[in-house]
């Protein structure tokens, strides 16, 4: 006679090895690389947030983003140490600033790697930031390398085009300034650019035009070659791309812009709401005002 099972034991060891999956060596490996890649990252914000909180901010930081060491030093790029940004409040508290296009959005950087993401609340402390970074010469003054303008003149608007004259001046711009320095390629380009609205109202200052100031962080290794084609990319994507993100924090797109994306194949006789951008995404300008870009001034200054 078989022994009687236990009411409470319902499965067989055979049936505890049904539905299970044998994994391959590559699929142990990958998931094993994914774990150390997570605890790698979990390491690197212990340590970050460790750093802040050893850090002892000044009375006169309230409003600064200052450079902190991972000990929680103040300034650690002074002696060329890497380290992490850190926003002080005017109440005196501490916020960590991370980058999340970064992989690795907690690990410590050098003052020259670090570009502060664009947040409306910050952006005072941000051009403080950004004016630490830059080199003064001996008289204290500011190390400019290049700088030019562009204007609408005849025609409607500046346009962005790979073509357009306000892309061939600005790389022409960052050529000359490259090729006149033979090391230590770290540049702020700081830009100004006057705008106009194009629904009839005025913009929050009361007029019909405002100026927008912004800046994108340049680095280029000696032994990377200078190509037109590679300036002209970094221009028409990069530069834009700064240039878009701080309009959209105010709810604004240029005319240049949603002419590009009602051009495309997919748009075409779709409503403005509908439109897709070329990788297939919906596009998130449908709801921003217009605007077109008058005039846009730009300084190449050397940094730190």
């Amino acid at each position: 006679m078989l022994p009687s099972r236990k009411a409470g034991n319902r499965h067989s060891p055979h049936s505890e090895r049904v539905g299970t999956k044998k994994l391959t060596p590559c699929q142990i490996s990958a998931h094993l690389a994914s774990q150390r890649e997570r605890d790698k990252l979990q390491r690197q914000e212990s340590r970050a947030r460790g750093a802040v909180k050893h850090f002892r901010p000044r009375k006169s930081d309230a409003g600064r983003i200052v450079m902190i060491s991972i000990a929680g030093k103040r300034d650690p790029q002074k002696k060329g140490r890497k380290g992490f940004p850190v926003y002080i409040t005017k109440t005196g508290k501490k916020r960590l600033i991370r980058d999340a296009s970064q992989e690795q959005p907690y690990k410590p950087r050098r003052i020259s790697e670090i570009d502060i993401p664009y947040r409306k609340n910050l952006s005072n402390a941000q051009k403080e930031f950004v004016k630490e970074r830059r080199v003064l010469s001996r008289k204290g003054k500011l190390i400019v390398k290049e700088s030019d303008s562009v204007n609408r003149g005849s025609k409607k608007s500046v346009t962005m085009g790979r073509t357009g004259r306000c892309v061939k001046k600005l790389t022409e711009s960052l050529r000359k300034a490259f090729a006149g320095q033979a090391s230590h390629r770290v540049f702020v380009l700081n830009v100004i650019v006057l705008c106009e609205k194009q629904d009839g109202f005025p913009f929050d200052n009361g007029q019909m035009e405002k100026t927008y100031e912004f800046h994108v962080d340049i680095a280029r290794q000696d032994h990377q070659s200078i190509e037109e084609g590679g300036l002209k990319n970094f221009v028409t994507q990069k530069f834009y791309a700064a240039f878009a993100r701080q309009l959209a924090f105010d709810g604004f797109v240029t005319v240049g812009s949603a002419n590009h994306i009602r051009g495309l194949a997919d748009n075409k006789g779709v409503d403005k709401e509908e439109w897709v951008r070329k990788d297939g995404q919906p596009w998130d300008g449908a709801d921003k005002d217009l605007v077109r870009i008058i005039s846009m001034d730009w300084k190449i200054e050397q940094a730190k």
